[in-house]
């Protein structure tokens, strides 16, 4: 894209990050119906027609865990008393790594819904 610079959208003094993008490291949470997962080509991002199915059901979808920006698996959140509970569903085998960064993430989610403790666990059958 270099060469032709349009203006418009985007501040002329972020141009040169946007030519040029660091690459994304660690774990997101993003939370259901975050707009990078809502484009049109979901096949590009969801290679998988049954990642596709987990992550885009009928009703009630869940967040998206990103490791180094591509999906790895599904999150969903819920208030259990001070606690917050993080279930994650795995696309493929998480390293120790990513459950760690997952755990990071997870807390800070906790924290900025009032709560005073996270736990983190597997979600059974993918669900």
């Amino acid at each position: 894209m270099r060469g032709e610079r349009r203006k418009g959208f985007v501040l002329e003094d972020d141009l040169d990050a946007l030519d040029d993008p660091q690459a994304s490291t660690g774990v997101r949470l993003l939370p259901a119906k975050d707009a990078f997962v809502q484009a049109r080509d979901r096949d590009v991002l969801f290679p998988d027609p049954a990642h596709r199915r987990a992550v885009f059901p009928p009703l009630g979808g869940p967040g998206v865990v990103l490791h180094q920006a591509l999906p790895v698996g599904t999150w969903r959140g819920a208030a259990k008393g001070r606690r917050y509970q993080v279930r994650v569903a795995e696309f493929a085998p998480l390293t120790r790594t990513m459950r760690a960064g997952i755990e990071a993430e997870a807390e800070r989610v906790a924290h900025v819904r009032g709560h005073e403790a996270v736990v983190v666990v597997e979600a059974v059958g993918g669900d």
